[in-house]
């Protein structure tokens, strides 16, 4: 896996009537953590033992799994178009 960054350089618009860097600072934190760059940069701070390695990532694979699952579900459940089972008819 490699180390380096995953992107080249991000833009962040400010609006020219307040030009608030502080502003500016917390959207691109907000960009940075949802895409999981800063999760990543914290993680990589300090080595990663292998079997904590191995743990986070079937951890994360069943967090995937499971989410997937429930995704699924609650899709189903929204289309209506099947029958209720708990519902007497």
């Amino acid at each position: 896996m490699n180390k380096h960054a995953r992107w080249i350089a991000r833009t962040v618009l400010v609006k020219p009537k307040n030009p608030d860097p502080e502003e500016a600072y917390r959207r691109l934190q907000k960009h940075l953590s949802k895409e999981g760059h800063i999760s990543d940069w914290t993680r990589n701070r300090y080595f990663e033992k292998p079997f904590m390695k191995r743990r986070r990532l079937a951890y994360e694979n069943c967090k995937q799994i499971y989410n997937d699952e429930m995704r699924r579900k609650v899709l189903f459940v929204l289309k209506g178009k099947h029958r209720n089972p708990w519902r007497e008819e």
